[in-house]
């Protein structure tokens, strides 16, 4: 995956900035689904892996990817 800034749609209260790069997100070591269209259908596929699947739904200036 490209180190690709993206900007949070729902930053949590422990984010310190809504703007991120894929590589901090990835820095914990789990698997994570990077939401870019904000597709419910996305969400619902990873709910099942909760604990073992970070979702964050951000916006990117990428266009040739959506998840």
């Amino acid at each position: 995956m490209p180190n690709t800034k993206a900007t949070l749609e729902r930053p949590g209260s422990d984010v310190a900035t809504a703007v991120i790069r894929s590589a901090d997100l990835l820095r914990e070591g789990h698997v994570l689904l990077l939401g870019l269209a904000d597709r419910a259908e996305v969400r619902d596929a990873a709910a099942a892996w909760t604990g073992r699947v970070n979702t964050v739904t951000a916006r990117s200036d990428r266009m040739d990817v959506d998840a």
